[in-house]
């Protein structure tokens, strides 16, 4: 949904690039702006508009890795065995 967000308001990928994403720690906000890449390179919406002049898109669609990766992070923590979480006791 968000990278179709993104190509509807033909929105730039520049925000995703993988060396920006490395600074992060987070490794779903890699995979979502990973996915963004991947999902924008096919656009013919980002294409046409590769040299645009406006200097970046609106805060809430650069900052999609970081919420949806959270998530992606929150729910892989969730899905794991609770004896991988440390949540047993003794009893």
């Amino acid at each position: 949904m968000g990278a179709c967000t993104l190509d509807a308001l033909k929105g730039s990928l520049r925000a995703f690039d993988p060396d920006i994403q490395r600074v992060r720690p987070f490794p779903g906000q890699r995979a979502v702006a990973e996915n963004f890449q991947k999902l924008g390179q096919k656009s013919e919406i980002v294409e046409s508009h590769k040299f645009c002049s406006k200097i970046q898109d609106a805060y809430s669609l650069r900052c999609t890795p970081q919420v949806h990766g959270a998530v992606r992070d929150a729910l892989g923590f969730v899905r794991k065995d609770p004896r991988d979480r440390g949540e047993l006791g003794d009893g």
